[in-house]
């Protein structure tokens, strides 16, 4: 996990930018260097205390350790490269060992139906009705009395969707079925690891916000918005160097969240 002091440095640079960035359109708009300045610094001042209440907010929501943390990023990082089967062996061998009736997504033990979707990064309603199909198309309702999804998570509809059925469905995103069941990634299987070739725009995307570009998108960004207060055609230069600054914000969190990985 990241430093607090560079958690504070990233949020000052970002309060700072996005500052920078209405002190120049509230200058080009209004000619009114006295309401460029308040404006400038009250979103300064607005975006320190949001990103500090953000800050808070994530810390409170996740509310895990980091040795748990490390083991949810190992394990989603191993069953990337683990045929579905293969994780769903392993969730069996975790939670039930002698259950023997198992499927390519799911297993059933005593009447407790198994469903494995941690490789899904969020689960929607319709892919909620597919799977609850595609187990009542292979087995009997009769035989089973409730069913757990596990998932890297769930959209809010989903959960409330989950809650009005007439069975019993109990959804759990990854961090609570570590939790619960005990999943560790050091259990996991040596998998093959499959390298798929990107597309054309995933590189595209990969090469234009790729974090050593972001030194670049900031000084040439404040270059132009500086540039805009003695050039003729201002909003062009408004408009690139907006641009430019919040590519930089973009490629500085991408940065951040590439660090905070163990």
């Amino acid at each position: 996990m990241r430093s607090k002091i560079a958690l504070v440095i990233d949020s000052i640079g970002i309060s700072t930018v996005l500052s920078f960035i209405v002190y120049a359109w509230i200058s080009f708009l209004s000619k009114n260097l006295t309401l460029s300045i308040i404006a400038c610094l009250s979103v300064l001042v607005l975006m320190l205390i949001a990103c500090f209440y953000i800050h808070k907010l994530r810390q409170k929501k996740l509310n895990i350790t980091k040795e748990k943390q490390q083991n949810v990023d190992k394990i989603r990082n191993k069953l990337q490269f683990c045929p579905q089967k293969q994780q769903t062996l392993w969730i069996k061998q975790s939670i039930y060992p002698t259950t023997t009736r198992v499927f390519d997504d799911f297993f059933v033990h005593n009447q407790h139906c198994v469903y494995n979707l941690l490789s899904t990064p969020q689960v929607s309603v319709e892919d909620l009705c597919r799977l609850l199909r595609e187990v009542l198309s292979t087995i009997n309702f009769s035989e089973f009395q409730k069913i757990t999804i596990l998932a890297e998570s769930f959209l809010d509809s989903t959960k409330n969707f989950a809650k009005n059925l007439n069975i019993q469905v109990e959804l759990l995103d990854i961090y609570q079925a570590t939790q619960n069941y005990n999943l560790t990634y050091n259990t996991i299987p040596e998998c093959i690891k499959i390298v798929k070739q990107p597309k054309n725009y995933q590189y595209f995307v990969k090469y234009i916000l790729s974090p050593e570009r972001f030194k670049s998108y900031l000084t040439l960004g404040l270059i132009l918005l500086v540039s805009s207060f003695f050039v003729m055609f201002k909003v062009y230069y408004l408009i690139f160097g907006s641009l430019l600054l919040a590519m930089s914000i973009v490629t500085l969190f991408i940065k951040a969240k590439a660090k905070s990985l163990p």
